[in-house]
Order: structure tokens, then C-alpha cells, then sequence
């Protein structure tokens, strides 16, 4: 029960770097003509890595004889580094161009 409780509180803190890679991070850097297409292609590759080809090589990996805390483990990581570069994105306003 406690592992569910974990996942639930990590699939929600998740769910929250959408919207930071997608919408903060173009509009911070980038000019107003690029946003849209930033945001295309910041979602498209989004699906076909973490939606097409990290399920498949993490499958692989398990099958292989890595254990499943091991992935989690690997997961987790990969998060928290998406946590610290979330934390150092310069927070000053972009320049108009």
C-alpha cells in the first residue's frame, strides 16, 4: 500500500515538468513566433522517447535480469535531474526582440 501511496505522489510531482519543458521554458528563451512549434516539438519527443522507446528498452532491461528496483532506481534518477535543471532555469525575463 505504501508503494502505491509513493507512485500516486510521484506520478502527480510528474506531472507538473509538462508544463515547465512544454510552456515555461520556450516562452523564457525563445522568441513569441517559436513557442508553438517549441512546443511541438518539446511534446513530440516527449511521446515517441518516454511513450514508444523507454517502455520497450526498459521491458528489454528487465527481461535481461535487471531487477524492477533497479528501473525505478534509473527513473527516479532521470527525474531528479529533471528537478534540478527545472531549478536552475534563469528566472530574469527574456529580452524582447
Amino acid at each position: 500500500m505504501a508503494s502505491a501511496y509513493v507512485r500516486a505522489i510521484f506520478g502527480a510531482i510528474a506531472e507538473v515538468t509538462v508544463t515547465i519543458y512544454v510552456y515555461m521554458i520556450p516562452r523564457r528563451f525563445l522568441p513569441e513566433h517559436l513557442h508553438a512549434a517549441a512546443n511541438g516539438v518539446i511534446l513530440g519527443c516527449s511521446v515517441v522517447v518516454g511513450g514508444c522507446i523507454a517502455p520497450v528498452v526498459m521491458s528489454s532491461m528487465i527481461d535481461s535480469g535487471v531487477s524492477i528496483v533497479s528501473i525505478m532506481g534509473i527513473c527516479a534518477a532521470l527525474f531528479f535531474i529533471c528537478i534540478f535543471i527545472s531549478m536552475v532555469i534563469p528566472m530574469k525575463k527574456r529580452k524582447q526582440y
